[in-house]
């Protein structure tokens, strides 16, 4: 068994800045200070304007609704109506979901590999609980990502998961202190291995010349005899 290096804790400040992004809350509409905008309002639903609009500059002159052509005023009052800012909402809109989605899928691969270790020592069972829930939150949230840009003018609240990411940070922190002190075990495995390898190492070598002196003085004194002899 190997010494393990600490679990790496997940970062609160990106996520905290993405569930409090202003453009989930934002009504996204578009330029209401043109009068084809009342009409629009009248309509009740500008996200289904601006989808027909979208088809209609695939169909050339044609409704994409009622197949009959649109008159060209009629056309750039629409196209007035969604402005710039309306475009940039919507491209906000869809960073702010592809970051979100990014992020909080490597948190729970983070978290996943984490349960994955069994480190020994440590009960997974709070962790495994808190996980099942921020997989759970986050797949709620990002389904309500996905509703509003299909309804853009919807405002919507995300769920945040800093707390649930708060306690899996706790948890790391208990799974680190288990790290450590398996790792102390090893460290003091190891030095006790070495001390007793060199006591064994010691005591062959001692054994070893020990014989060696032995049969050399009993040489020495044959010889001694066979002169006296």
């Amino acid at each position: 068994m190997e010494e393990m290096r600490p679990l790496s804790y997940i970062s609160y400040k990106e996520l905290l800045e993405l569930e409090n992004k202003k453009i989930f809350q934002k009504v996204i509409i578009g330029n209401e200070d043109i009068d084809f905008s009342n009409l629009i309002k009248a309509v009740g639903n500008s996200d289904w304007v601006y989808r027909g609009l979208q088809y209609f500059e695939k169909s050339g002159e044609l409704c994409p609704f009622c197949q009959q052509v649109v008159p060209q005023e009629l056309a750039e009052m629409i196209h007035s109506f969604f402005n710039d800012q309306y475009d940039r909402d919507v491209k906000s809109l869809e960073e702010a979901y592809i970051e979100y989605s990014h992020l909080t899928v490597d948190i729970s691969n983070l978290v996943y590999s984490i349960i994955q270790e069994k480190v020994t020592g440590y009960d997974y069972s709070n962790i495994s609980t808190l996980f099942d829930t921020l997989t759970s939150k986050i797949e709620s949230n990002n389904l309500m990502i996905s509703s509003k840009q299909e309804e853009l003018s919807k405002v919507i609240h995300i769920e945040s998961i800093y707390s649930i990411v708060k306690q899996i940070n706790d948890c790391i922190a208990c799974i680190n202190k288990c790290i450590d002190d398996n790792n102390q075990i090893l460290k003091h495995k190891k030095t006790e291995r070495e001390r007793v390898e060199n006591e064994v190492i010691c005591y062959i070598a001692n054994s070893i010349l020990r014989t060696v002196i032995t049969e050399y003085k009993k040489k020495v004194d044959s010889l001694r005899k066979e002169k006296k002899a």
